[in-house]
């Protein structure tokens, strides 16, 4: 959800939408995940567009649990203006 405002214009976010086989994707659980919160480091930012970029489940530390990558192509926490990001949160921290 890259357009959202989330503490500032445009600063966007992701919908976390929980499934299971045979079920599918149901509301139950459901979150929105943006900068500042769990896991997530930094602060929402107008126009960083959190959630443009393909994000994809994975188990990316090789602990046996799947971790979400989301792109922050604009978010400049930690480099100059509008360097983007890619943020994993600890899976645990923030519910996934």
């Amino acid at each position: 959800m890259p357009g959202r405002d989330v503490g500032a214009a445009n600063a966007g976010g992701v919908d976390i939408v929980y499934g299971s086989s045979g079920v599918g994707l149901t509301q139950a659980g459901q979150q929105f995940w943006s900068q500042g919160q769990g896991g997530i480091l930094g602060t929402p930012n107008a126009d960083d567009a959190m959630g443009a970029l393909s994000f994809a489940a994975a188990d990316l530390n090789g602990d046996g649990t799947d971790d979400l990558a989301v792109g922050n192509p604009f978010d400049a926490e930690a480099g100059p203006v509008d360097s983007g990001a890619s943020w994993s949160p600890a899976p645990r921290s923030i519910g996934f």
